[in-house]
C-alpha cells in the first residue's frame, strides 16, 4: 500500500455532514481535502482551513470549469446531493448531477 497522501475534493464541505467528512479525513493523516465553499471568508470555510491540509477552493457546484479543473488534480470525489432542492421542486440537483455524470465520464 503506498503511503501517498491523496488529495480528495469534497463538494458541500461547508455543509453538517461535510464538515464531518473533511475532519474525519484530516484527523487520518492520511489525506489533503480540496473544499469546495461559495465564500471563502465565511465562518464554516475558515473553521475548514484551520483544520490544516485542507485547501479551499471558492466558487460553486453548478460551474463545470471549476469542477472540471479540481477533478483533474485529485484522487477521488465526495459528494453528497442535497436532497432539500428536489423537495422545493427545483432542478439544482438534477443539473448537479447531469453535469457530475458528465465529468465523470472525462476520466477525471
Amino acid at each position: 500500500m503506498s503511503s501517498e497522501i491523496k488529495r480528495i475534493f469534497v463538494i458541500g464541505a461547508t455543509g453538517a455532514q461535510g464538515m464531518s467528512v473533511v475532519r474525519g479525513l484530516v484527523a487520518d493523516g492520511k489525506y489533503k481535502v480540496l473544499a469546495l465553499t461559495r465564500d471563502l471568508a465565511s465562518e464554516r470555510a475558515q473553521q475548514l482551513q484551520a483544520m490544516g491540509n485542507v485547501t479551499l477552493l471558492e466558487g460553486s457546484f453548478a460551474n463545470e470549469a471549476i469542477l472540471r479543473s479540481a477533478f483533474r488534480a485529485l484522487n477521488c470525489p465526495h459528494f453528497r446531493p442535497d436532497s432539500r432542492h428536489k423537495q422545493k421542486g427545483s432542478s439544482t440537483g438534477l443539473r448537479t448531477g447531469l453535469c457530475l455524470t458528465h465529468i465523470d465520464t472525462l476520466n477525471c
